[in-house]
């Protein structure tokens, strides 16, 4: 208790025991030990992203087109704007032309 009269105010103290801390992260390691979870950490995984040496040009440009308004709907979402594929009257259930060429 600290302070006196309508000022006291309760305070709970905590008592950190390091040898049960200890105790359960070394069973917690036996226990990754006997899963073979524990050892040598896994190296991070460079994404070289999806292969796409089959796709035909006109492929790859409907996957360029894809990513291009992925992004834009994202940045909308995070300016706190309007869907803009639905300004230009987009509809996801309709079919669009892949490509045209003149």
């Amino acid at each position: 208790m600290i302070g006196t009269g309508k000022n006291t105010v309760r305070i709970e103290e905590y008592t950190f025991d390091r040898a049960v801390v200890t105790e359960i992260l070394a069973g917690l390691k036996q226990a990754a030990i006997e899963v073979g979870d524990w050892g040598q950490k896994p190296s991070p995984a460079v994404s070289q992203g999806p292969d796409l040496s089959h796709l035909t040009p006109e492929q790859l440009f409907v996957e360029q087109r894809i990513w291009r308004e992925a992004r834009e709907r994202v940045a909308a979402v995070h300016e706190g704007r309007p869907d803009p594929l639905m300004d230009r009257g987009y509809s996801p259930h309709i079919e669009q032309p892949l490509l045209t060429v003149n």
